[in-house]
């Protein structure tokens, strides 16, 4: 299998007008998928944006030739299943075989501005699975009745289906979720933590993920493994380093779990967030042949398809350093 390499447009950062013309840069950089967050609010409050996904996913398809998701959507609170059902058939019905459906459990950043109470873990992964359930029926049957514990289907039918429906990618962080993966989807896609082991990998993500397939008869099913990687490269290290301040609410894993919702605070909490912690989280250097090797080592772990999220403080060099020093020699690796 030949390694996937994308690129990540983030909506938290830039305006989508600026990420479209990005997505056509990074086409002729040589990236192969462009991929986007779908949020209601961003991380932080200040130089922040927050476009529509869907909206720019169909500019992304009319102005480029490539594959394009989302990284990922939530399908249990502000949108109902059966919608996303709906606006991403009509994608993959307008442009066959380029449509990639990431999903997630959803965050408090996004959804409890809506009005919606942040429940368990438990309850939202129990919605989590139950929204798979309707949006492959709705791809697969007509006139579907379903009555879950969290959602009912009453006769519902979409008219607009893809001959073929796009691929289910997961967000997951351990087994209950690689679970759910290999019951439902074609893939997972996490944002691993450099310097675990393929032990760590097998036993948490890999293993779960083909034990629950082999369960559903999907056993011989061959599984995208996406990981979503941060990166940032100037000639300036000090530049480089910067730039990923933006990003630094990556490292307060609290706001995912608590009703944490204000970008106005999350900005607050970043400040403890220091330099090093980033550095370790982080792919930041200003050679090229740094930001090849770490990639790489994601490539052994097992990761079929790279996300890269830049956050260079200058694109333009971002991906001309990537389009000469780094893409073609990932390109090389066999999967």
């Amino acid at each position: 299998m030949t390694l996937r390499l994308g690129y990540f447009a983030a909506h938290e950062q830039f305006q989508p007008n600026v990420l479209l013309d990005r997505a056509v840069m990074a086409e002729r950089a040589g990236f192969g998928t462009v991929w986007c967050s779908d949020h209601f609010h961003p991380w932080v409050h200040s130089n922040a944006s927050a476009g529509f996904a869907w909206v720019w996913l169909a500019s992304v398809a009319e102005r480029t030739n490539i594959s394009f998701g989302t990284g990922v959507t939530p399908i249990t609170f502000r949108y109902h299943p059966a919608v996303v059902a709906q606006a991403f058939a009509t994608l993959a019905t307008m442009y066959p075989n380029r449509v990639i459906l990431g999903v997630g459990s959803g965050e408090p950043l996004n959804e409890s501005p809506l009005g919606y109470d942040w429940p368990s873990s438990n309850v939202r992964v129990e919605k989590f699975e139950e929204a798979l359930q309707v949006i492959k029926l709705l791809w697969t049957e007509n006139f579907v009745n379903f009555s879950g514990k969290h959602y009912r289907l009453n006769g519902a039918n979409l008219y607009t289906r893809p001959t073929k429906p796009p691929p289910i990618i997961v967000a997951v962080g351990g087994p209950r979720m690689s679970k759910i993966a290999g019951r439902y989807a074609d893939g997972i896609i996490m944002a691993p933590s450099p310097g675990l082991d393929y032990e760590f990998y097998q036993k948490r993500i890999w293993g779960p993920l083909d034990a629950a397939a082999q369960e559903f008869d999907r056993g011989s099913y061959k599984f995208e493994k996406v990981a979503l990687l941060k990166v940032s490269y100037n000639e300036d290290y000090d530049k480089a380093l910067k730039a990923c301040r933006f990003w630094a609410s990556e490292l307060l894993p609290f706001i995912a779990k608590y009703d944490v919702h204000d970008p106005r605070e999350i900005e607050k909490w970043t400040e403890v967030v220091g330099d090093e912690s980033m550095e370790k989280l982080f792919i930041i250097s200003n050679r090229a042949e740094d930001h090849l090797q770490r990639l790489q080592e994601y490539v052994k772990l097992g990761f079929t398809h790279l996300i890269i999220h830049s956050m260079s403080p200058n694109e333009d060099k971002f991906l001309d350093a990537y389009s000469k020093h780094v893409l073609p020699y990932l390109k090389s690796e066999e999967r």
